[in-house]
């Protein structure tokens, strides 16, 4: 049998981490969730799968939209016209509730409703059996470890567990994965971390299908399974229409701040599949100068980076973020024009400012006197500066 294993579709999750997007982008940002669900249901179809699990999480929200139910709907009805199973269950963010949806599912699909784990055998098209095992969340927490309910593997042609869950000590059906290996299932569909990851060979985190962070940007997608007798084979596909990427770039070839630009947007690979939003981390820049520096951190670089790359990526390339890699940051100290630092300085040359620093030593009885001491504001001042100087 095939299989497409789909969990943490947040069907209705925005993007989060950019405060605007440009107007040129926009309406695909707003449309990607809803396409990246349609890509779900194609690939479905096109792979010729016999089920398609979707393990929990499929909404972001606990009230879902009524377009964003009838999305959801209608997918499973198209996987249902071409003779796939859908296999549903629900997450701590989209927990089930008696009432709450407003579209009926299809009859054909196998919808999990309860939180006490429940099993259905269901026969394929080909005549093999397959026996599904799984539960829902009907509330936002799971302190139970529901892996202990499930029953050991039936007598069918193959047995699959559901599982919206995490492995330790947690609020979202905790477990071990040992309890999993017990059960000698052909495969745990295993939904909650938004990262793909295999547990063991028959347990799998499918990884979000559409990243929605900066921190989402590995590991994302729907596995493929094929089960054949013992043998299993699972192949990681990507569904995306939205990219987050991270992109490390040295500027040492650039040796005056005019080259930056085009060097930058010349070093940035397009790929016209997909939008891709951009974080670029900088590194070797410590010869571009003190003006370099200032043109990063007000943000000016960006902005002008930014406009050029998507001009010249056709709108494929969002720069969202421009910043120095760890190892330059020590660097960057080194480019405080002087002007900034006695700017500094002078600042805490204001009695109530400094008194305002060091209030924490005011209370002692000791440090009093001399503070009231004017040369010791100074001593203080002068210290600061030369260690700042040899950074």
């Amino acid at each position: 049998m095939r299989l497409l294993h789909v969990a943490d579709l947040h069907l209705d999750r925005n993007f989060e981490g950019i405060s605007e997007f440009p107007a040129v982008i926009q309406a695909e940002i707003t449309t990607a969730n809803q396409a990246v669900y349609e890509n779900i249901i194609t690939t479905a179809i096109a792979e010729k799968v016999d089920v398609v699990i979707f393990a929990g999480d499929n909404f972001h929200q606990p009230q879902i939209s009524l377009k964003m139910q009838r999305l959801f709907v209608e997918g499973l009805e198209k996987l249902v016209a071409h003779e796939i199973v859908p296999v549903v269950v629900f997450g701590n963010h989209d927990y089930f509730e008696v009432g709450k949806f407003w579209f009926n599912f299809p009859e054909k699909a196998l919808v999990f409703t309860e939180e006490t784990v429940k099993s259905a055998t269901v026969t394929l098209a080909n005549g093999e059996t397959v026996c599904f095992s799984g539960f829902s969340y009907c509330k936002p927490k799971i302190t139970e470890r529901k892996a202990l309910e499930f029953p050991l593997r039936q007598n069918t042609t193959y047995h699959i567990g559901i599982y919206h869950g995490e492995v330790g000590i947690n609020h979202f059906a905790p477990f071990q994965v040992a309890e999993l290996q017990e059960k000698a299932y052909d495969y745990w569909a295993l939904g909650h971390i938004h990262k793909g990851d295999a547990l063991y060979e028959r347990a799998y985190y499918s990884g979000t299908p559409q990243g929605h962070n900066r921190k989402e940007t590995a590991g994302t997608g729907v596995l493929l399974v094929e089960l054949a007798g013992g043998a299993i084979d699972v192949q990681h596909l990507e569904v995306a229409t939205v990219v987050w990427q991270q992109q490390v770039i040295s500027l040492e070839k650039c040796q005056r701040v005019q080259e930056v630009v085009d060097f930058l947007v010349q070093k940035i690979q397009v790929n016209d599949e997909s939008l891709r939003l951009l974080e670029l981390k900088l590194t070797d820049i410590a010869h571009l100068g003190a003006d370099f520096l200032m043109k990063l951190q007000n943000q000016e670089l960006l902005m002008l980076v930014q406009a050029q790359l998507l001009q010249e990526s056709n709108q494929r390339v969002f720069l969202y973020r421009l910043v120095l890699a760890e190892e330059s940051l020590q660097t960057s100290k080194l480019l405080i024009p002087q002007e900034l630092l006695e700017q500094g300085i002078g600042n805490y040359r204001n009695q109530q400012i400094f008194q305002e620093v060091m209030q924490d030593l005011l209370i002692q009885p000791v440090f009093t006197q001399l503070f009231m001491q004017k040369e010791f504001q100074e001593q203080v001042l002068a210290a600061t500066k030369e260690r700042l100087s040899q950074l």
